[in-house]
């Protein structure tokens, strides 16, 4: 009898445990940030948002992201499929481990945003490798995407997600609003 209450009690605890460790961190902090932005969710504060000033320091960062081969891999992506329509060397691309093949449809879809430059508004370690980037185009800063780049065992890399990030038309304004001036650098942005 004590047997089965001790067994019992482990696996409550256990599921207790799972339950709680179950959300993924990255969903939970883009949660948060989302939750953040949202709170004028009417857009009727839109005025009173400031623009964004960066220190020394920010901007040191913000330079350094564009230097991150993750970043540099997502640009060559995107350059290569935009600037073939033959199949053969879009199938030697992928196998050559640069993209997974389900991620061309994607980019694919999004050509005409994927030719005009583009700012990384968030970088985040994912749990599974990588880094999943957060992008915005500036031929339309009214849309958002989510690439995952996963650097492979021989040191080279690959896209292994690309897709538009859900977000409000609200949301979307206040990013414009705080990160105007970097959405539209063409100096910096790749």
């Amino acid at each position: 009898m004590k047997k089965i209450f001790f067994i019992t009690i482990i696996a409550i605890l256990s599921c207790v445990f799972f339950q709680c460790n179950n959300n993924p961190p990255d969903k939970i902090e883009e949660k948060q940030e989302l939750d953040s932005i949202s709170k004028i969710n009417d857009c009727a504060g839109l005025d009173t948002i400031q623009e964004e000033e960066m220190t020394e320091e920010q901007f040191r960062e913000y330079i350094r992201v564009y230097k991150m081969p993750e970043v540099n891999h997502l640009r060559k992506v995107f350059d290569f499929i935009n600037k073939t329509n033959d199949s053969v060397r879009i199938e030697k691309f992928i196998d050559a481990g640069n993209v997974l093949a389900n991620c061309v449809d994607s980019v694919i879809k999004y050509k005409n945003y994927t030719l005009s430059k583009f700012t990384v508004l968030w970088v985040k370690e994912f749990r599974g490798g990588g880094y999943i980037l957060t992008i915005i185009f500036q031929n339309d800063t009214y849309k958002i995407f989510n690439a995952w780049v996963y650097q492979l065992a021989d040191g080279n890399y690959e896209l292994r997600s690309f897709h538009q990030k859900e977000m409000s038309e609200c949301e979307i304004k206040i990013l414009n609003k705080i990160y105007g001036k970097s959405f539209n650098d063409t100096v910096n942005c790749i």
